[in-house]
């Protein structure tokens, strides 16, 4: 049987020392992040004189292709469900069988509006 270490030798021997706490320690092997006072001012940088009269162009938004549509149930109950569709993809008229909770049971779904943007 040995006996235990005390706990100064084991930070001492890895690399460790008690005086300091986690941020310098790793401080002093070249990781961490520092203060607040360190990040604000290492982030600010000098611009070059020409890139403050530089115009920047914005690309314009390009339109989505998916367009909302409108499921309503074949029940006759008023209940529906909004999607999206591709329109460039599927050309038909959408129909899922899904669940309309006004009869309680499965239905068939057909698209009946389709909200162009």
């Amino acid at each position: 049987w040995t006996s235990p270490q005390p706990a100064n030798s084991v930070l001492r021997r890895r690399g460790h020392s008690q005086e300091h706490g986690s941020r310098e320690r790793g401080r002093e092997r070249g990781r961490g992040r520092g203060n607040r006072t360190d990040r604000a001012v290492s982030s600010k940088r000098k611009m070059a004189p020409f890139a403050a009269s530089r115009i920047v162009m914005m690309a314009a938004k390009k339109k989505p292709t998916s367009i909302p549509v409108k499921l309503l149930s074949t029940a006759g109950t008023g209940f529906f469900y909004m999607t999206r569709k591709n329109p460039r993809q599927i050309q038909r008229k959408l129909e899922y069988r899904k669940y309309d909770p006004v009869v309680q049971q499965h239905v068939m779904f057909a698209e009946t509006k389709s909200y162009k943007r």
